[in-house]
């Protein structure tokens, strides 16, 4: 009697828990947008919890029997269930409780004794209901057992048949019936976070580097001259999405304060342009602040990034009831278990490391379930961003001398040496080199995840009826001005990016255009291929003339740079000529791209009328975005950073 009392109370128990975790999912749609994978996630709750607890309560009552066989004690079933029901009430509030306080502290003596107190309550009310009832315990039992047998069941059949299930239009509802033509093609477009132009073979590099990228690019056309608005990953990407830039856009964040940029609600993006013109919008990030809760998610019908985690994966999983009440770790059996009957049901999580490979086989699912509709597709990787992978099958550490660097640069650590404020070792050039070469392997990485787009969209017969776009948000720093990694100047080592389009509108392959252009005009150009419209304040023009062979009118292009910076700074770039104002010290530097490339000599003294006409220019650029970040609307702050900086 007591192992099989323990057994049903646990039973019981487990689909309470199921219920109360995942009605929410249910009624909330999170993380699942369709009903039926919010269904099957209640199921697949109802059986694990179900035979956990079940479990759980058995082996208890295993020990309850053979202290009571021991004691010659005999205790009434509803008894017993009582005591089971309020053990497993006592254990979930305690773990519940310790969730709010740090182990050790007296809270914790505060959290045991209140949830055992509520528990024995709990137990007491319960033991008094069933005594009070003798009819009330075979039929509770038939209930609970038929539930779970039903919930097993459903998981059995979801698992058993999930190739078949998910096609379902429950599941995988379509968006439009409109196909793509060549007229009004695809779109893809492909964000690599930190890759540097100047690094691809196409670009006059070692072409063994990136021989998908150039592929690319002799099919299509290829803009020389690409320039991000920021000088790091959220306020480029909300430009490039947008068409303003970053100060239009409120994103004003200072030195030694914590931002968060987000992508305001009020502004309208190109995937909200898209889906107005019948287009699937889908975004497969692997940047762990490009979510939903910064904006970035706004115009698409799916959204999934790094931090899209289910409820089964071992982080959020530590934190939940059952995962504390089994206390599960990574490697954990339990915990192990959670993960993979979560991967059989559902799409996984995009994992921080090797998240590139895993946004290829969600891309290639996608195109598995909505190939034949009219879609834009937006792939973001962010492997070269630092710390370096240093594995093979990558571009490994040269060997020699340069060989030697791997330790010394694995002791200074990547990140801090980024780090403008912290004091650090001084890199020698050989470091530099080790990094370089490092950062290489990376690049390689990103141009074979970019090979196995455009494999996927030649094995699905896309190609004449898909424009794909490749580009960064931004370049990297190996100290040629002083600096590490991104975000620290504007520099064309951080600004200047590749930006390819391959596909129907691109009348001479493997064009090259050599007028300076900014990241702000993709959406100009993606909106009128589409045949979509944006709104009057945008400030980027459309690239499409390029693509059919005309020249472009020659423009300034901006950019700015406010965090990670002991001061503000801001940039124009006019043909041939770039100057950047240092705005808290009111200084401005004029460089000669065309004979100084790396931007060594300043000629703002020597060129005096030159850098006023450009300084003129900038400061009432600046005024201008100042007078729009004042005029557009505005929607609040998310709640989840109250301390961002707008």
């Amino acid at each position: 009697m007591p192992l099989t009392t323990g057994f049903l109370a646990g039973l019981g128990w487990g689909l309470l828990a199921a219920l109360a975790e995942g009605l929410p999912l249910l009624l909330q749609g999170s993380p699942w947008p369709h009903l039926g994978s919010r269904l099957l996630a209640l199921a697949y709750l109802a059986a694990l919890y179900g035979a956990l607890c079940a479990l759980l309560g058995g082996v208890l009552g295993a020990v309850a029997s053979i202290v009571l066989r021991l004691a010659r004690r005999r205790v009434s079933r509803a008894g017993l269930f009582a005591a089971y029901a309020g053990l497993f009430a006592a254990v979930t509030l305690a773990i519940l409780w310790l969730q709010r306080f740090d182990p050790g502290t007296p809270g914790l003596v505060f959290a045991l004794v209140l949830s055992g107190l509520l528990g024995a309550g709990a137990g007491w009310l319960l033991y008094h209901a069933a005594r009070g009832r003798a009819g009330l315990w075979p039929p509770f039992r038939a209930v609970v057992l038929a539930t779970y047998l039903a919930a097993l069941v459903a998981v059995l059949t979801v698992a058993g048949f999930r190739a078949y299930l998910v096609d379902l239009p429950l599941f995988n509802p379509a968006v439009t019936s409109q196909v793509a033509t060549a007229e009004q093609p695809n779109i893809v477009l492909i964000t690599a976070s930190g890759v540097r132009p100047d690094h691809l073979g196409v670009y006059g590099y070692d072409p063994e580097i990136s021989p998908s990228i150039d592929a690319l690019a002799r099919r299509g056309a290829r803009f020389e001259q690409a320039i991000a608005q920021a000088s790091w990953t959220e306020p480029s990407l909300a430009s490039l999405l947008t068409s303003l830039y970053p100060s239009e856009l409120g994103i004003h964040c200072r030195a030694a304060i914590s931002c968060q940029p987000h992508l305001d609600a009020e502004r309208r993006t190109l995937a909200e342009a898209l889906q107005d013109q019948d287009y699937r919008t889908q975004a497969f990030l692997g940047h762990p602040w490009l979510t939903d809760e910064l904006g970035f998610a706004q115009g698409f019908d799916g959204f999934e990034t790094v931090r899209a985690e289910g409820p089964f994966d071992p982080g959020p999983v530590r934190n939940r009831t059952m995962g504390r009440l089994l206390g599960c770790r990574q490697d954990a059996a339990a915990c192990r278990l959670m993960v993979k009957g979560y991967e059989l049901l559902f799409e996984p999580a995009i994992p921080l490391d090797w998240g590139g490979d895993r946004i290829n086989g969600r891309l290639t699912r996608f195109l598995e379930l909505h190939g034949s509709e009219r879609f834009f597709v937006w792939v973001h990787y962010a492997e070269a961003l630092p710390p370096y992978n240093l594995e093979p099958p990558y571009r490994p550490m040269p060997e020699g001398e340069l060989a030697s660097r791997e330790r010394r640069l694995r002791r200074l650590g990547y990140w801090e040496l980024g780090d403008p404020f912290t004091p650090r070792e001084e890199l020698l050039p050989l470091d530099v080199q080790g990094l370089q070469a490092l950062y290489d392997g990376e690049v390689h990485r990103v141009d074979r995840l970019v090979g196995g787009v455009t494999k996927l969209i030649d094995a699905f017969r896309l190609t004449d009826r898909t424009l794909v776009v490749f580009t960064a948000d931004h370049g990297q720093e190996f100290l040629e001005h002083g600096g590490y990694t991104y975000g620290h100047s504007l520099y064309d080592e951080v600004l200047r990016v590749p930006l390819v389009l391959a596909g129907p509108g691109v009348q001479s392959p493997g064009q090259v255009v050599d007028t300076p252009v900014g990241l702000l005009d993709l959406a100009p150009t993606l909106a009128e291929v589409a045949g979509a419209s944006l709104p009057p304040e945008v400030e980027g023009q459309s690239l499409l003339p390029a693509l059919q062979g005309q020249a472009l009118a020659e423009r300034p292009v901006y950019s700015e740079s406010l965090y990670r910076v002991p001061h503000e700074l801001k940039a124009v770039r006019q043909g041939d000529l770039k100057l950047i104002y240092h705005v808290d010290d009111d200084r401005f530097a004029l460089y000669d791209l065309s004979v100084d490339p790396e931007e060594q000599v300043d000629l703002s003294t020597q060129d005096v009328s030159a850098a006023e006409a450009m300084a003129t220019n900038l400061l009432e650029w600046m005024a201008h975005t100042r007078q729009v970040a004042e005029d557009l609307p505005r929607a609040a702050p998310p709640e989840e950073f109250p301390d961002a900086v707008w």
